[in-house]
């Protein structure tokens, strides 16, 4: 037997060589298993942090609808006027959010339908006539009664209207605006119902508004002539006229042209819609220039709208006279080529009791005998002194 064994050794050797491929193979499947770790790890982590996000979520809406609420009393107290609503609206826009979510589901005829009816409601009980919006609303109740859809909201509102109750008139006020406010949208809602209390506005304007801005101004003149200057039928086939054709007006006859009584040469201002702004503050124009070829347009040619932006109409200004409007206007050197207050005396074209004026431009400074000379006959100017004249 030999002293050494050599195949022995060999084999003995060979087995304390490590396996490289087997070995790579367990470093793989150790880095995947600590791969698979981590990835449990971080999906536990983002689902650990989605919980938390979603507590947070839920938290903060239940705090902004605690807050709401609390707005919404405060709007109730406040009488449920447009301002109140608007206020409350602005400040919880992602609340106003939600209701025009839900409108935008609907078919746009299903939209303006609804627009419509909630905008009159509306409009009667801002401006004092619960009695009417209760009708209005009751017909709404009833409707739906019949087709099977009874709406438990629009009976909650149709019973505060007819209680009685101050209280809860206001309640119903609040909840009919904020709605329509969501579903117009907060700034049509402010633009059409904004800064009146109820006192200085007719249910007319505001429907004539409200029709204005979600149909355009043909169909608000087209119901305004339809309100003012009704159809008279007759037999049948004979011709169909307007009231103001058989009587000549239901209303008192008022000028449609006017003129600047002074006899001077004055020219109406481009916009005076951006005058009667300047000058007066937080005034509301109801008109300025008038599309010729609408229904108004057509029924009135000769009316300063159809050819003019100097011609504006404007809310009545809460303490403030007529008189001393146009005052107002002159005093700032503007000349008034018309006037006329369609409240105490409405021609039979007003849309609703309104103040009417047609400003020219303001009247040249002279400051010298040569600016003078030069004035054509019938200028109206402005003295060195301060006053308003015309040059013979």
């Amino acid at each position: 037997m030999p002293l050494l064994d050599y195949a022995g050794t060999l084999r003995a050797g060979q087995s304390l060589v490590p396996d490289f491929r087997l070995q790579a193979l367990q470093d793989e499947q150790f880095a995947m298993q600590r791969e698979q770790m981590g990835m449990q790890r971080e999906r536990f982590d983002m689902e650990r942090q989605a919980m938390e996000q979603q507590a947070i979520a839920r938290q903060q809406a239940q705090e902004r609808q605690a807050a709401f609420q609390q707005g919404l009393q405060q709007a109730m107290a406040r009488g449920g006027t447009s301002d109140a609503v608007t206020d409350l609206m602005l400040q919880f826009p992602d609340i106003a959010s939600q209701y025009s979510d839900a409108f935008d589901r609907l078919e746009e005829s299903q939209k303006q339908a609804e627009l419509t009816a909630m905008g009159s409601i509306y409009s009667r009980v801002t401006s004092g006539d619960v009695e009417g919006a209760a009708n209005l609303l009751e017909q709404r109740v009833m409707a739906d009664r019949e087709a099977g859809t009874p709406d438990p909201q629009d009976e909650a509102l149709l019973t505060a209207l007819q209680s009685g109750d101050e209280r809860e008139v206001a309640i119903a006020r609040t909840m009919m605006g904020t709605a329509l406010a969501g579903l117009a949208g907060v700034d049509t809602f402010r633009a059409v119902y904004g800064g009146d209390s109820g006192e200085d506005r007719t249910a007319f304007q505001k429907d004539y508004d409200f029709i204005a801005r979600q149909y355009g101004q043909q169909a608000a003149d087209q119901y305004a002539q339809g309100r003012y200057d009704p159809v008279v039928v007759g037999q049948p086939g004979a011709p169909i006229y307007r009231q103001s054709q058989v009587t000549g007006g239901a209303r008192p006859p008022a000028s449609q042209r006017g003129g600047d009584p002074s006899g001077s040469r004055a020219v109406p201002v481009d916009n005076g819609q951006t005058v009667i702004e300047s000058l007066f503050p937080g005034i509301r124009v109801t008109q300025n220039r008038r599309d010729p070829n609408s229904a108004l347009g057509r029924a009135n040619p000769g009316s300063w709208h159809n050819r003019s932006g100097g011609a504006v109409d404007v809310a009545p200004v809460p303490g403030m006279s007529f008189d001393q409007f146009v005052s107002q206007i002159e005093a700032a050197g503007y000349p008034v080529i018309e006037s006329r207050d369609e409240v105490r005396n409405p021609s039979r074209h007003a849309t609703g009791p309104h103040w009417h004026v047609v400003i020219g431009q303001q009247a040249a400074r002279v400051t010298s005998r040569q600016q003078y000379d030069r004035l054509p006959s019938g200028t109206r100017y402005i003295a060195p002194d301060g006053s308003q004249r015309v040059k013979p």
